[in-house]
C-alpha cells in the first residue's frame, strides 16, 4: 500500500522522512520601578529638555535647572526596584 503522504526533492519522490522538533525557549525577567512625585517630575522635566527641538534652533531655552529644595540646587527623590526571577517559555 502507497504511503499517505510524500514529498519531492531534486533526487525523487521520497515516502520516508526525518526530523527534528525544534523547540524555541524564550527567557523574560520582569523589572518594575516605583518613582516618587518629585524624582518622577524631575526625571519629566528632563526628559521634555532632552527631546526639546525648539531650543536646537534657537526657539527657547536650552539649559535645565530643576529643584524642589527650598532656596537650594538639586532634587530630593525616591526610587524603589523590584525585579523577578526569570521565567522561561517553550515553544
Amino acid at each position: 500500500m502507497p504511503p499517505d503522504w510524500y514529498f519531492e526533492t531534486e533526487g525523487g519522490t521520497h515516502s520516508s522522512w526525518e526530523f527534528s522538533i525544534r523547540t524555541t525557549t524564550h527567557r523574560y525577567k520582569l523589572i518594575f520601578y516605583s518613582f516618587s512625585e518629585e524624582l518622577y517630575n524631575y526625571l519629566k522635566a528632563d526628559f521634555n529638555m532632552a527631546n526639546n527641538e525648539l531650543s536646537e534652533i534657537g526657539l527657547s531655552p536650552a539649559s535645565f535647572t530643576y529643584t524642589n529644595i527650598k532656596d537650594g540646587i538639586g532634587v530630593c527623590g525616591a526610587c524603589t526596584v523590584s525585579e523577578s526571577d526569570w521565567i522561561t517559555v517553550k515553544r
